[in-house]
């Protein structure tokens, strides 16, 4: 069997001088399977890194929070405190050494839509009047009190062992980054804003360290009050 040869030939305007090299018909399908396998790996790693998913900015903005908690609570103006006991109860709360407690359902309500990671939707949506006041779904510190362009009006609260609760598309904020929350402080009153809207309804996440937890297995209610088109 006769073997087929390529030549590739470089040429240089400047000088005249031209070089050529020769490769198998093996060598060119070897070359021009290593470049498509480098540029689609060159392009996913292009794309993560400046187009990343809803998941990886939602995780890298709770792991933010989480270092930050630390550096708050040793922050100067907490020396404004006088009693002592505050300042542990702040660090038994953000370290994580204090006792472990059940979370309470933030708002009444229906779950209308669950977790789909699909549709990038990492939580529930608890429907109920406009207006109504949210609960601290447990005692925690304030870690993000603001506007987010999708979710509205967002409130991140940090919970002892890594844990965070997400309450999104409020109507009014009622608490400030480092505050203090104990389990059942009214925190926001329920609205839909954000660019995502479906009509008034609470959106509630629950994360522990990059894990997703699903409200329905944590809250009972909410799991024996789920009417989402999933089941």
């Amino acid at each position: 069997m006769i073997k087929k040869y390529y030549t590739l030939l470089i040429a240089s305007d400047s000088n005249h001088l031209n070089k050529s090299i020769r490769l198998s018909q093996v060598s060119m399908i070897f070359f021009a399977a290593l470049f498509v396998v480098t540029l689609c790996f060159s392009y996913y790693g292009f794309s993560s890194y400046f187009f990343p998913s809803k998941k990886i900015i939602q995780h890298q903005s709770l792991k933010e929070f989480q270092s930050n908690v630390v550096d708050i609570i040793f922050d100067q103006s907490f020396s404004n405190y006088s009693d002592s006991f505050n300042i542990r109860q702040i660090k038994n709360l953000v370290l994580n050494d204090g006792p472990s407690t059940m979370m309470i359902a933030p708002v009444e309500g229906y779950s209308t839509e669950g977790i789909d990671l699909d549709k990038k939707h990492h939580g529930v949506d608890i429907v109920s009047k406009k207006g109504d006041l949210i609960k601290s779904a447990q005692d925690g510190m304030v870690v993000f009190s603001g506007y987010k362009q999708e979710s509205g009006n967002t409130i991140i609260i940090s919970h002892p062992f890594n844990y965070f609760t997400v309450y999104s598309h409020c109507d009014s904020l009622l608490v400030n980054v480092r505050d203090i929350v104990l389990q059942g402080d009214y925190i926001a009153t329920l609205g839909e804003t954000g660019e995502i809207k479906s009509g008034p309804h609470l959106h509630f996440e629950i994360w522990h360290n990059d894990t997703i937890i699903d409200p329905r297995n944590v809250i009972k209610k909410y799991g024996e009050l789920d009417v989402s088109t999933e089941q």
